[in-house]
């Protein structure tokens, strides 16, 4: 017996393009069940780096916003409309370059690369792995 299959137009498995039928399965699984799929199967390391510090950086980023916000109106003993308002910009410009960020380190999707930002992270924490 043959390792290999042979399918009905005598192509090997593999070798020739994939009939209707063959398509619309491998197409049966959607995103949300292939990631949990993937999650179910992630090491320690895979899941630190995409899930545990994914969520951990809005709370981080959140708690930058408010500690900022609440240090410089306490500072500068901000009262008025016009410092509040100046106060509520900035902190909303900051939320606004904390998103670029994570989406610089983690963009959308869970199986894209990323930009440099999170090849350089996930190059330092290869790093960390082999002084350990």
């Amino acid at each position: 017996m043959c390792a290999k299959k042979v399918r009905e137009g005598g192509a090997v498995d593999g070798s020739g393009p994939l009939t209707d039928e063959e398509e619309l399965q491998a197409d049966e699984l959607d995103d949300a069940a292939a990631l949990k799929i993937h999650r179910k199967k992630m090491g320690w390391r895979e899941w630190l780096l995409y899930d545990f510090l994914r969520y951990w950086y809005w709370v981080g980023a959140i708690a930058l916003v408010a500690f900022f916000v609440t240090q410089i109106s306490w500072m500068y003993h901000v009262k008025d409309l016009l410092g509040l308002s100046v106060l509520a910009v900035a902190a909303l410009a900051m939320v606004v370059l904390e998103a670029f960020a994570y989406r610089g380190i983690w963009p959308e999707g869970a199986y894209t690369e990323g930009w440099p930002a999170g090849r350089k992270l996930r190059r330092a924490f290869r790093k960390l792995r082999w002084r350990l």
